[in-house]
């Protein structure tokens, strides 16, 4: 058992190693494109506070508002050519090409958002100069060295503007329904894992709308509402985690260790403490602060995730953890390269509540099976009398009861394996000639009853004739069965009385013609 454990998590993690090693090369390749990077800036304005000069990649954190205007020279230009810039850190920028405006992202109120998705401008053929315009609320910086391209390279901008746009755009929509899934699961379970299923609910309801701060925004209003939102944003992530914790050791009956109380309790002060923070500047710094706390969440759910017995969860805290701590990384080191972490909380997110579906469907199913072998019966496989309380009828319906004939005598002659073999063969013809939505419940010893749903009385008569030739030539004693068939009318018990009653005249009419036959 601990060998196939051991196997068990040596290959998901190999699996999320590879898919992290995929996302990190797909990445590299679209940040340097074939072309002329621009490595070095001058600064036009604003020189006090930015300097002459600016080499390329450039971060600040501004305490207000401010713009920074940027001049390069380029080689002179002789075909389309386009200006690609994997990342900026900015809430308006303009592009200017010899002192002539060719583009710009954002409103003229200068609050747009955009940090993780790339940005491209065509140039016209004559350029040899550009200008970048850069404002900014409470960060500017170009994180990655921007790049002259060619039509051949577009293809770089398109798979990145994918990765960092449609994606998460798709992973918001999906992990929103998520959200309200199980907040519809949470209605049908009890107890803790009623409650784990709300915390889980929350998760993913707070985790969609901390996605909504990786993507490109135009504006987001005034300033004043762009701090409001971008609050909200960052600090539900963390309130994301917390519920998260809780719902994971909820769901899976844990007890709750200190250190991990810890954790749960620390996310839930940095939450708060970001929704009050005073002002972006305040708010940037301690975002930064705060970072380790989500690599220690990381190693939660690394953790959990060995203890746990389902599958999918050891591959999406693995890719978690490897995410979160090439960020890490990243920073410690100052390396240029994308940030991942996103894509790992997302996939942990989509992961679990994955799971959570899976284990609620398979308790669903067990349920169900559990409630199946109590109406079924063992010998026939049809459904026993307690399958009754759950059958509504309407007046379209039909009632069919039936007897076996001379059972007993089969059974004292020819003995019981015979008996039960043409009980079963009654049953499984019966089965072949209605549909998934009738029913073919065994009342008694010899008994049964057919409900026909919206069927018709002459319709009914075809199935139990054809029925009865057929049980009738599948065995050397030509087994036979007595009927009765009777419409729905007012209440089920006055419908299987007129039924019984047309049975057992059927019957009666049966026996006196084996007693002539016996005279």
């Amino acid at each position: 058992m601990i060998f196939i454990k051991l196997k068990n998590f040596i290959l998901n993690f190999l699996i999320s190693t590879v898919a992290f090693i995929i996302i990190v090369l797909i990445f590299r390749w679209t940040l340097v494109p074939k072309g002329v990077g621009i490595y070095k800036f001058k600064v036009l304005d604003n020189k006090e506070q930015f300097g002459e000069n600016l080499n390329v990649p450039f971060y600040f954190v501004l305490k207000e508002p401010t713009h920074l205007t940027l001049y390069a020279k380029i080689p002179e230009l002789t075909e389309n050519v386009y200006l690609y810039f994997p990342q900026v850190d900015t809430s308006y920028i303009k592009i200017y090409a010899n002192d002539n405006l060719v583009g710009s992202y954002g409103f003229t109120k200068e609050t747009a958002h955009i940090w993780y998705q790339p940005l491209i401008f065509q140039l016209p053929e004559t350029t040899n100069e550009i200008k970048i315009t850069l404002h900014g609320v409470y960060e500017l910086g170009m994180d990655f060295v921007p790049y002259l391209i060619d039509e051949s390279q577009l293809k770089k901008y398109n798979i990145l503007s994918f990765l960092t746009g449609d994606v998460l755009s798709f992973s918001i929509g999906m992990v929103l329904a998520l959200s309200f899934i199980l907040l519809f699961l949470s209605k049908n379970v009890v107890g803790r894992k009623k409650t784990a299923f709300i915390y889980f609910f929350l998760t993913s309801l707070l985790g969609s709308i901390w996605m909504i701060d990786l993507l490109p925004l135009k504006s987001m209003g005034s300033i004043y509402s762009m701090f409001i939102l971008r609050k909200i944003f960052i600090s539900s992530i963390y309130f994301a985690f917390s519920f998260l914790i809780t719902g994971t050791y909820l769901y899976l009956n844990l007890k709750e260790i200190l250190l991990i109380r810890i954790l749960r309790y620390t996310n839930y002060v940095i939450g708060f403490s970001l929704l009050l923070a005073p002002s972006f500047y305040v708010m940037k710094l301690m975002t930064n602060s705060f970072a380790p706390v989500i690599f220690l969440n990381s190693l939660f759910f690394f953790f959990i995730s060995i203890k746990s017995k389902i599958n999918i969860s050891l591959f999406t805290s693995s890719f978690f953890f490897l995410t979160v701590s090439h960020d890490s990384l990243t920073l410690f080191l100052h390396y240029n390269n994308k940030f991942l972490s996103n894509y790992g909380i997302i996939t942990l997110f989509f992961g679990f509540s994955y799971n959570i579906i899976y284990e609620y469907k398979k308790m669903v199913n067990e349920v169900q099976e559990a409630y199946e072998q109590s109406v079924v019966d063992k010998l026939t496989g049809a459904y026993n009398r307690g399958v009754l309380e759950s059958i509504s009828l309407t007046e379209s319906d039909i009632l069919i009861f039936v007897d076996i004939n001379s059972l007993k005598f089969i059974n004292d002659t020819f003995g019981h394996k015979v008996g039960d073999k043409i009980l079963k063969d009654f049953v499984k013809f019966v089965k072949n000639n209605i549909r998934s939505s009738d029913y073919i419940i065994r009342i008694g010893g010899d008994e049964f009853l057919i409900v026909l749903k919206n069927c018709p009385f002459n319709r009914a008569e075809e199935i139990i004739s054809r029925v009865f030739r057929e049980l009738k030539s599948s065995n050397s004693i030509k087994p036979t069965f007595s009927w009765g068939i009777a419409k729905f009318n007012e209440s089920f018990d006055k419908t299987f009385e007129e039924a019984d009653k047309r049975m057992y005249a059927m019957k009666e009419e049966f026996d006196r013609e084996n007693q002539r036959r016996v005279d």
